[in-house]
Order: C-alpha cells, then structure tokens, then sequence
C-alpha cells in the first residue's frame, strides 16, 4: 500500500470510529455479528483456493487495454487528420489547375488587351465561371 493510500485508509478508520459513538448498543452487536459472518464467509471461500483468486485484479492487465484503446483513438484522430488534410490539398491542387487553364485559355485567345481589362469583363467571368 502506498503512503497516500495508507494515509487515506487511517483518516478513514478515524472518521468511521468517530461515528461509533453516536450508535445503540444494539446496533453494535448486530454489525460486529455481520462482520464476525462476512469474515468466517470469506475465511471459507479461501480454503483450498490460491488467495490470489478472490483478489480483484491488480490493474495491470485493465491499464494495457485502456492504454490499447487510447492508443486506436489517438491513431484514428491521426488517421482521419492526414486523410482530411490529403483530401484537401488535392481539392486545392484541382482548383489551382482550374485557374490555370482558365488563365491558359484567356491569355491564349485574340483578345485585345483593352477587353481584358474592361471591368464588365471581369464580372462575366467571374459570373460564368461560376456556373
């Protein structure tokens, strides 16, 4: 038992024997007779059986499965980031190349350079590429 635990367990004795008192008598005799039962109970039920048997676990098997779990959700949060940020880029890569041959096909058509200039212009693309 750790010192923290040991500590814990002694306030605890002290609180519990403080509300002895306030109890009857009868009350007393009946819950010492309940203890004098669980003990004989749990006396019988280890006979014959490795003590380690009636113990709850010792919590290291319990800590390697939630560690195990832990682990899958943090691989699944890693997962499902890199699959997002791979989903993006190659949604920015595909708009990046729409411009580009948006800019490819303008720059290459017979338009004078006024027209690419003139502000009317610039709305009907944006209006048209839009759609």
């Amino acid at each position: 038992m750790t010192e923290p635990d040991a500590d814990f367990v002694r306030k605890l004795i002290a609180r519990l024997d403080r509300g002895i008192d306030a109890l009857d008598p009868g009350t007393l005799r009946r819950l010492e007779a309940a203890r004098r039962t669980a003990l004989a109970a749990l006396g019988a039920q280890t006979s014959g059986q490795p003590a380690r048997a009636i113990r709850p676990a010792n919590g290291r098997h319990r800590g390697w499965v939630v560690a195990t779990r832990w682990a899958a959700v943090a691989l699944l949060v890693i997962g499902t980031g890199v699959g997002w940020q791979q989903w993006r880029r190659s949604q920015l890569v595909d708009q990046a190349h729409e411009y580009a041959d948006l800019d490819t096909q303008i720059l290459s058509s017979d338009l004078p350079i006024d027209a690419l200039l003139d502000r009317g212009f610039q709305n009907w693309l944006n209006t048209s590429y839009e759609h």
